[in-house]
């Protein structure tokens, strides 16, 4: 049954990838063009369920995970039900609302819907672009269906299901028993920088989840018979695949998987391993071919950027040598060591430097840190990006010590290879990533991975007394963090469900509320159609999206202007000032105000002000200009 679930999500996700593309070839990203795909879709895969069923079947077989299950078992499996109850409830009421998704998440989605196509468009905001899009593309199909946002969270909340039963049967092919298995998803469950963004749109669990489904088919493929060997290969190629399809931290994390998978095949076919190697290849290349034809007209590369904006927000270390990795990985591990006590984590920030100083390093160089931060460890528990992870960390650690210098699980080669992939991957990304501040949920994978080693050691340690007090202990630790959410709060004056959906947009900046509200009624009430937006970077835009579009029918139309990167090669050569939108929305800084605003003067008349926001509403064209592009 549960790996019936992983092969389902993966049949799933090869329909949302295939669809998608197909439809935006053709300019039918359209709810009745996305509806007749679902329906032929479903008819398809009906008709080879009754083929399937009327195939004669084996015998089903018994085994130790049929004996009466125990209390804390059941106890155990009541909690996590419970846990997924609650956040799925809060997945629906909370909408998107994390600093990502306002930024491009969610705004690259709404640009898909209005343009009915994946094509590049103009924006200020390029990671909208550039980014691996699968959680987007699947967030596309239920926005498209759905006519709103409701269903936006989910994506992330069916991929923790997705981790839990991934992570239940790597410890099944560990030979562990019910009781582990079901241990290592309190472990996964439990992580607190997961727990935080299970009911939000952030991609760290879609993306641990495509890792650790590659983790399970490989697995598999150790004692695989010739016949099953192709199509595990394909299922863990294809799995690969869509992790580097939904984030590319995939590149680093993945890699040392994708060559353990490839000693494996190498060993179970030989000479002939070039067929499958083939196939796993145009398999994995067909899944991000889209994307990436796309990347390669825009950048010249099917990894498009390597830079946010400017010449100070380059995502990569630089040099790449053995100063930098243990520098950032000293940062990195420092990161998941945040707690509650703004005292420990200061101890910690002086502790990191102190110790690269000895090394004759600086904890804030800026060819390995993000322009925008010094290192500094923050004290942020319940935010989704900021918080640490300590009591998983040393699990971790423990877990992947005990399986490498233990002598009784040293003794089992495919725990020493898996905890050495977990390792390799976490170094790849510590030795290219620059370090930031929320570095911790990039982290996510890697503890996904590693908790079904944590639950046999502890386990191997004690028995079922160790099981049941690390899951009771697990669970007890994690009820403030799906309390006391930032973003998703369920306790509190102020929480989920005593404050509007529009309210909770704005949890991460409460004070854009008012000045977003006010400047979308003001646009709404002169019957504007169409709005230009001018930002920087980093800009707030989904907001705009949904309060211009409440009540709107046909929705208004939002187009960047004044773009200032590669982007603008894609505005519109027709544009002029005779058919320039209705209203300009402008968000500014201070420091770029006045700058900012100069431009659009003479076009222009500035009817409103408030925080970053500015209104503007579009002057008469003078006869002189109304054949001159804006």
């Amino acid at each position: 049954m549960r790996d019936s679930f992983i092969c389902a999500m993966l049949v799933f996700a090869l329909l949302i990838c295939l669809g998608t593309e197909l439809l935006s070839i053709s300019g039918l990203l359209t709810k009745s063009a996305v509806s007749s795909f679902w329906l032929i879709a479903l008819l398809i895969v009906a008709l080879g369920l009754r083929w399937q069923w009327r195939q004669p079947r084996p015998p089903l077989k018994t085994s130790a995970e049929s004996t009466p299950w125990s209390a804390s078992e059941i106890t155990f499996l009541t909690a996590i039900v419970l846990i997924l109850t609650v956040t799925g409830v809060v997945a629906f009421v909370n909408p998107p609302n994390t600093w990502d998704s306002m930024t491009y998440h969610m705004s690259r989605v709404a640009h898909w819907v209005q343009n009915q196509s994946l094509d590049n468009y103009p924006t200020s905001i390029r990671r909208q672009n550039y980014l691996s899009p699968f959680a987007e593309f699947v967030i596309l199909h239920l926005q498209i269906l759905s006519q709103g946002d409701r269903f936006a969270n989910f994506v992330q909340w069916f991929a923790v299901i997705g981790c839990l039963i991934a992570v239940s049967l790597i410890a099944r092919q560990f030979g562990a028993n019910r009781q582990v298995q079901i241990l290592s998803a309190v472990v996964c469950l439990t992580i607190p920088i997961g727990a935080l963004q299970i009911a939000s749109t952030q991609t760290d669990y879609v993306l641990s989840f495509w890792i650790a489904s590659a983790a399970y088919y490989t697995l598999l493929l150790l004692r695989a018979s010739p016949r099953e060997t192709n199509l595990l290969a394909l299922k863990a190629a294809s799995s690969i695949a869509l992790s580097i399809f939904t984030k590319g931290l995939a590149y680093f994390t993945a890699f040392p998987l994708c060559l353990w998978l490839a000693s494996i095949l190498i060993a179970h076919k030989g000479a002939r391993v070039w067929k499958i190697f083939a196939a796993m290849t145009a398999l994995s290349l067909s899944i991000n071919a889209g994307h990436f034809a796309r990347m390669i007209a825009l950048y010249g590369s099917p990894l498009g950027s390597s830079r946010e904006d400017g010449p100070n927000c380059v995502l990569m270390n630089e040099p790449l040598n053995f100063a930098t990795l243990t520098s950032s990985v000293l940062r990195n591990v420092s990161v998941d060591l945040a707690t509650f006590h703004s005292g420990i984590n200061t101890g910690i920030t002086l502790a990191v430097t102190v110790i690269h100083n000895l090394l004759g390093l600086n904890a804030s160089d800026p060819h390995t840190t993000w322009w925008v931060c010094g290192f500094l460890i923050r004290t942020f528990p319940f935010n989704e990006v900021l918080a640490g992870s300590p009591i998983h960390l040393i699990l971790s650690l423990m877990a992947l010590s005990a399986c490498l210098l233990s002598k009784q699980l040293r003794a089992r080669k495919e725990l020493v290879v898996y905890s050495g992939v977990i390792i390799a991957g976490y170094l790849l990304l510590c030795l290219f990533n620059r370090w930031h501040p929320w570095m911790g949920r990039y982290h996510l994978p890697v503890y996904v991975l590693t908790s079904p080693l944590v639950a046999i050691v502890i386990f191997n340690s004690g028995k079922r007394i160790a099981c049941n007090l690390a899951g009771f202990a697990l669970f007890a630790m994690i009820v403030p963090y799906l309390l006391f959410n930032d973003l998703r709060p369920l306790a509190g004056k102020e929480n989920i469900f005593t404050l509007s959906r529009n309210q909770q947009y704005f949890l991460a900046q409460r004070d854009l509320e008012a000045p977003f509200t006010q400047a979308a009624e003001l646009i709404k009430s002169h019957g504007c159609r169409s709005v230009a937006l001018s930002t920087g970077w980093d800009g707030w835009e989904y907001p705009l999206w949904v309060l211009l579009n409440q009540e709107q029918k046909p929705p208004v139309h939002i187009e960047h202007t004044q773009v200032n990167n590669v982007t603008s090669k894609l505005t519109d050569p027709s544009a002029t000032p005779a058919n320039r939108p209705d209203a300009l929305i402008e968000m500014v800084d201070a420091q770029a105000a006045r700058k900012h605003s100069s431009q659009f003067e003479s076009q222009w008349r500035q009817t409103f002000e408030s925080g970053p926001l500015r209104v503007y509403f579009a002057l008469p064209p003078a006869k002189s200009d109304t054949g001159k592009g804006l």
